[in-house]
């Protein structure tokens, strides 16, 4: 299933604040890559990185009344760190499946 615009946006806000100081960015990869990886990726890393796209990008909600894409760059990384360190072994995964797919997306890039 195809990305939509807005989920584009989230997954691109997401992966982009993954990885920070970075000079190339994955929000740039194009979109005929990522219809590469979608394709070449395992099934359950597909739906893994869509549900973490989502869970990620909603979870702000809760504590900052808005959604990923909506905080300022410096609270994005702040979050992500903070996601990172909590107890919960899923929570740690979903920021573990975000930095994988961004460090594939930053090889595509560099390789090109």
């Amino acid at each position: 299933m195809p990305w939509t615009p807005m989920e584009q946006a989230w997954r691109d806000a997401l992966l982009d604040a993954s990885v920070p100081g970075q000079p190339a960015r994955p929000s740039q990869l194009p979109a005929e890559a990522w219809a590469v990886w979608e394709s070449g990726a395992a099934p359950m890393l597909r739906v893994g990185f869509r549900a973490t796209v989502w869970v990620l990008t909603w979870a702000p909600v809760l504590r900052w009344l808005r959604p990923f894409h909506r905080l300022d760059e410096a609270r994005r990384e702040t979050y992500l760190t903070f996601l990172a360190t909590r107890r919960s072994w899923i929570v740690r995964q979903l920021v573990m499946v975000l930095r994988l797919v961004a460090g594939t997306a930053l090889g595509r890039l560099e390789a090109r």
